[in-house]
């Protein structure tokens, strides 16, 4: 089992922006905390891991300035089922991988207006931007940007 699955079931189920978001924060943060516990300056990964939790980081920080976000989160804790192993580098490159790019389609669907999006009700105003980009950095070169927001800052892109 993978030990960020446990942050990608309540992303994919959260509907409304306050959810979005507070799952988003738990995600981020708990890419952060599985990204520290191997961090090993002898080993070739030190400076991805440097990088990817650096970006983690950045993105629970981003979340947790967004006015919609609720009040009082704690912080992500990992578990792990009685004797499992902890995953490779290999394993948690996938892992964070596929976490990052549910976080970027679910925050990019936060940020749209919820007349654009699949299944809304009403015509209520636009959500407040997510993050004009998310950049998942694995080895130091892989990225995907977010299409910045339409209704960013100053009338702007996001």
């Amino acid at each position: 089992m993978n030990e960020l699955n446990q942050f990608a079931a309540p992303l994919r189920e959260a509907g409304e922006l306050p959810d979005v978001l507070a799952a988003a924060y738990a995600a981020f943060d708990g890419m952060l905390l599985a990204i520290r516990g191997r961090e090993d300056p002898a080993t070739g990964m030190f400076a991805a891991l440097v990088m990817s939790a650096a970006s983690a980081a950045d993105g629970r920080d981003a979340v947790a300035r967004a006015p919609s976000l609720v009040a009082g989160l704690g912080r992500a804790v990992i578990v792990r089922e009685a004797g499992e192993r902890e995953p490779g580098s290999r394993q948690l490159a996938v892992a964070l991988l596929e976490l990052a790019g549910l976080l970027a389609g679910k925050l990019a669907a936060a940020g749209q207006p919820a007349r654009r999006r699949p299944g809304a009700r009403g015509t209520s105003a636009p959500c407040s931007p997510g993050p004009a980009m998310l950049t998942v950095r694995f080895s130091g070169t892989s990225r995907r940007p977010l299409p910045p927001s339409s209704t960013g800052p100053a009338g702007g892109p996001g």
